[in-house]
């Protein structure tokens, strides 16, 4: 299988060198990643400047770029004469759980991916005890990767999470924790007299929900979750009495 692997940290980061040592004994693996951290850009392309595409190794490219725009440039560019069987953004360090959706590059690009009708999953690492283990995760996709790939397509993408264990409880297929961050911004006045802010995570907190995603990673479990590529609406039947006026 040809696979095209990127991610939101770059392509220097473990989760992706594992990924990609790990996939490489049974398939063809082509790396587009950013060339620095690009985490939490969400969906953002580049429209009004110009990228650099670099070779770093064999198969191995760096994009100047946001994720999905190593989407962009790994489909109509690096690989553009033998496109990708199946696209893999990953191994994030950090969870991508829930709410973390809205704002992960990570995820953003296995979206990307899949609008442009790529089969594809963001797959990520939520830290236990201070220790990054990639190669559990890694394992479960090489393991795996033909059942994962028949589950997207271009109306979903997968996302796959698990805590750094050795070992995992099992698999479960899981809806979408909403997250609180307790998050807040900070001002300051600095010396030339203009106002700053500073943006400050809290430690999240989830809904309860015993069949989301967020759970299942505290218990022990790999979390797999089919997500939708276009954003869905809300049914307006339960607003019949709202009139609008033109």
């Amino acid at each position: 299988m040809r696979i095209l692997l990127t991610n939101d940290d770059g392509l220097a980061c473990d989760g992706i060198r594992i990924l990609a040592e790990t996939l490489s004994a049974e398939h063809e693996v082509w790396l587009v990643a950013p060339d620095r951290n690009r985490s939490a850009v969400s969906n953002a392309v580049t429209l009004f400047e110009p990228l650099c595409i670099k070779k770093m190794d064999e198969r191995a490219y760096t994009c100047s770029g946001l994720p999905a725009d190593c989407i962009l440039n790994g489909i109509y560019a690096v690989m553009s004469e033998n496109p990708p069987d199946v696209i893999i953004s990953g191994i994030n360090m950090g969870g991508n759980l829930g709410t973390d959706l809205i704002y992960s590059g990570t995820a953003a690009a296995a979206r990307q991916a899949a609008v442009m009708g790529f089969p594809s999953m963001a797959v990520s690492l939520v830290e236990k005890d201070g220790v990054w283990n990639y190669a559990p995760l890694a394992d479960f996709i090489r393991k795996n990767l033909t059942e994962l790939k028949s589950l997207s397509g271009r109306r979903y993408f997968l996302n796959i999470n698990a805590a750094s264990f050795d070992r995992y409880k099992g698999v479960r297929f899981t809806d979408t924790a909403e997250l609180n961050y307790g998050d807040k911004v900070e001002l300051y006045r600095g010396p030339d007299g203009n106002l700053y802010s500073f943006f400050y995570g809290g430690k999240a907190t989830d809904d309860g929900n015993e069949k989301s995603d967020y759970t299942a990673v505290k218990e022990g479990f790999v979390s797999v979750s089919l997500v939708f590529v276009q954003p869905k609406c809300a049914d307006f039947k339960n607003f019949n009495d709202i009139n609008l006026k033109i």
